[in-house]
């Protein structure tokens, strides 16, 4: 669940990785003798807290644009920006380049940080993690 909690602290979910870390949290505070399990769920913890200050307050520069929110969803998968770019059929430099303007839009400065607060925006949903959308061409 820990795992669990860290991998959806990467993507941007937040909310749902607060709730897995309270279920974990829950399960390890029954044990007898938890072991490491207790620092683990402590460091994992920290990661959400510094996520969600990262995240801001809900407020943006300007809104993305269509193409840059297409980038925005793609940034949430393991897809590197060649990835990303071929998936969209647009040139990496171009996917470069909105993947600059959304950290500008957003006031970040690295991926985590663009995915955790856009998913605080709402602008990634749980049906848009991993999923293109239907208005993305899939990888399949």
């Amino acid at each position: 669940m820990l795992t669990v909690a860290q991998i959806r602290i990467r993507r941007g979910l937040l909310g749902q990785a607060a709730t897995d870390l309270a279920e974990a949290r829950a399960e390890i505070d029954s044990f007898a003798d938890p072991g490491r399990l207790a620092s683990l769920a402590t460091a994992v913890e920290d990661e959400l807290e510094t996520a969600q200050r990262r995240a801001g307050d809900g407020r943006l520069r300007e809104p993305p644009t269509g193409a840059e929110l297409k980038v925005l969803r793609l940034l949430a998968t393991e897809l590197s920006a060649r990835e990303i770019g071929a998936t969209l059929f647009i040139s990496v430099n171009t996917v470069r380049t909105h993947i600059r303007e959304l950290y500008r839009k957003l006031d970040v400065n690295s991926r985590t940080e663009a995915v955790a607060r856009a998913g605080t925006l709402g602008l990634l949903s749980d049906s848009h993690v991993g999923d293109p959308g239907p208005d993305l061409p899939s990888n399949t």
